[in-house]
């Protein structure tokens, strides 16, 4: 079970870094690492920040996203995963080279107590990772990355400019949305093959052998299918939900509707953050995520507010994915409860399915929610 230092401390650092990518080996690390103060079963936590200003549950979500990895991966369980804390920027710790953040010999340096980016690193880098675009692919596809529209970059350009090294936040999203079209295509196995196979070291030759090899197709064909083939999407559409999905779901039957009451705060043991990656706003938030499974289609979704109320101010917002990550299917819908008329009522698409619910509330703003899902 895990174990954790005894905390006594402030919310601190807590901002994202709206600039700059990450890295999975750029330098520094011949900085002191700082002491280990928390320790779970895939993960062990170092830092000189105190960790109680995060949410509890988000050193367990940290440890659980590590498993879920390892086994999506077929990744050994040890060795346990070297995280490492810090106050922002990690230049300022002569860390990462100017990066947000990165891993070096498997070891993650990051300001985010859950930078799942940096944990597919990690994980990935247990089979001497992949090439640069595909590495930064399976890091943004399978963990999280910046929501922005990459339409009108060209695959093979980027290739060819960062075939080793560089990148920023459009190239990052067009990598995952490739690595979504191989997951999709391909399947899982064979991607995995495929990452267990490669190494950032190869050639692009090498590389490009072993990826006929195990797809059945050369690099060029798969790029022309997905050029001719793979639909642009949202960028957090396309990325995968696969730890939120493989959770047991909450049934919702059609005609009968469904009540959440939730309490947004640290006091919830399913609540993790603060943090502002990946929310539209960049506001600092903690959230808790929800699944659930929609039996039938229907001609549309119904979810209703209670708390917050009609008219009162608050800092609410209710993202809804469906759980299929493939562009042509995938939707999203942020919702924010601020209607100052009733009914306090938004419509969604009907069809069935699984389905994540990530519901937030600004790190300064905790509190209630309740809506009924019908």
């Amino acid at each position: 079970m895990p174990t954790a230092a005894a905390p006594s401390c402030t919310l601190l650092g807590l901002v994202c870094l709206a600039g700059g990518a990450c890295g999975d080996d750029h330098g520094g690390d011949g900085a002191e690492r700082p002491p280990i103060v928390w320790k779970g079963e895939h993960v062990q936590v170092g830092t000189l920040l105190e960790l109680d200003g995060w949410c509890p549950g988000t050193l367990s979500r940290l440890d659980d996203y590590a498993a879920a990895l390892k086994d999506r991966f077929h990744a050994p369980e040890a060795p346990i995963i070297n995280y490492y804390l810090y106050a922002p920027p990690l230049s300022s710790h002569d860390l990462c080279g100017g990066n947000r953040a990165c891993v070096v010999d498997g070891d993650v340096s990051t300001p985010e107590l859950l930078d799942i980016h940096e944990l597919v690193h990690a994980v990935s880098a247990t089979f001497g990772s992949m090439p640069h675009f595909f590495e930064e692919g399976a890091a943004s596809y399978w963990g999280r990355h910046y929501a922005v529209d990459f339409r009108g970059l060209d695959i093979r350009e980027v290739l060819a400019e960062h075939w080793s090294s560089g990148a920023d936040p459009r190239e990052y999203a067009l990598a995952a949305h490739f690595t979504s079209y191989l997951v999709h295509t391909h399947g899982d196995e064979p991607y995995v093959a495929l990452l267990q196979a490669t190494s950032r070291d190869q050639s692009r030759s090498e590389f490009e052998a072993t990826f006929a090899d195990i797809l059945g197709v050369s690099l060029d064909q798969a790029i022309d299918d997905y050029e001719a083939n793979w639909p642009y999407c949202d960028p957090w559409a396309a990325q995968s939900s696969f730890y939120e999905c493989g959770r047991p779901a909450t049934v919702v039957t059609p005609g009968e509707g469904t009540e959440f009451d939730l309490d947004i705060s640290c006091a919830d043991p399913e609540v993790v953050g603060p943090s502002a990656l990946g929310f539209p706003d960049r506001v600092p938030r903690i959230w808790r995520d929800l699944t659930i499974a929609v039996e039938v289609d229907q001609p549309s979704q119904i979810i209703t507010f209670d708390v917050p109320a009609v008219g009162e101010a608050n800092t609410v917002l209710l993202e809804v994915k469906r759980c299929d990550s493939y562009c042509g299917d995938a939707s999203t819908w942020p919702i924010v409860p601020d209607r100052t008329e009733d009914p306090n009522v938004f419509v969604l698409s009907g069809a069935a399915g699984r389905y994540v619910l990530r519901v937030s509330r600004a790190a300064d703003d905790p509190g209630p929610v309740r809506f009924r899902w019908q």
